[in-house]
């Protein structure tokens, strides 16, 4: 057509992705990014913002409250610790993700500590902080509960969770991601290495 059509509207696009280093490879057209930037706005991950996550935490506990008619869960120290240290790959996401995990599985627990974590994720923190000083420990105490000490079943359950991803991961690299030989050499079942691999979120 020749005539000219007027319109009003906005377009929003997000995306995870280096748009420049794109059109530099040929892979984005420089033409199409010159048109739809115009007001840009860089959101960083959500482990450079820490601060954000307890009051993202916090903001979702209520919401999840409110909804089952429960009374708001308060966060112990130590539980904001661990998500704090945790790296967050997949964002906003996967915290809320996390929390309404946690929330399910600690049923009217008034108090949250990092036990209610699922164990993949407090294994990493546990792995990243390996090492470190006795005050940088964290994920290892409960506060608060008069006591200091987790019970032995519990450190039991995250020293076993910490061997068991330590080594998977380790075999997988060393197999050059083969999970059929990695399967062999592990002695487990395939129905069992595979859970193992899904349940501590191992690449391959």
């Amino acid at each position: 057509g020749k005539a000219e059509v007027a319109s009003d509207f906005r377009l929003v696009a997000a995306t995870n992705r280096d748009l420049d280093q794109m059109v530099t490879d040929g892979t984005f057209r420089q033409d199409l990014l010159f048109r739809i930037r115009s007001l840009h706005i860089e959101t960083p991950p959500l482990r450079k913002r820490q601060d954000d996550i307890r009051e993202l935490t916090g903001h979702y506990i209520e919401q999840f409250c409110a909804r089952k008619a429960l009374p708001v869960n308060e966060l112990s120290p130590e539980f904001v610790s661990c998500l704090n240290h945790y790296d967050w790959p997949g964002n906003v996401r996967e915290l809320f993700n996390t929390l309404e995990q946690v929330m399910a599985e600690s049923g009217k627990y008034p108090l949250l500590f990092s036990k209610h974590l699922p164990v993949e994720l407090r294994v990493k923190v546990a792995g990243a902080s390996f090492g470190g000083k006795k005050e940088d420990k964290i994920c290892q105490m409960d506060e608060g509960d008069g006591q200091g000490f987790r019970k032995l079943s519990e450190v039991k359950e995250l020293a076993i969770a910490k061997v068991e991803y330590d080594y998977l991961q380790q075999l997988v690299l060393s197999c050059g991601r083969d999970l059929k030989k990695a399967c062999e050499l592990s002695g487990l079942s395939r129905s069992r290495f595979y859970e193992l691999l899904k349940k501590y979120a191992i690449k391959h």
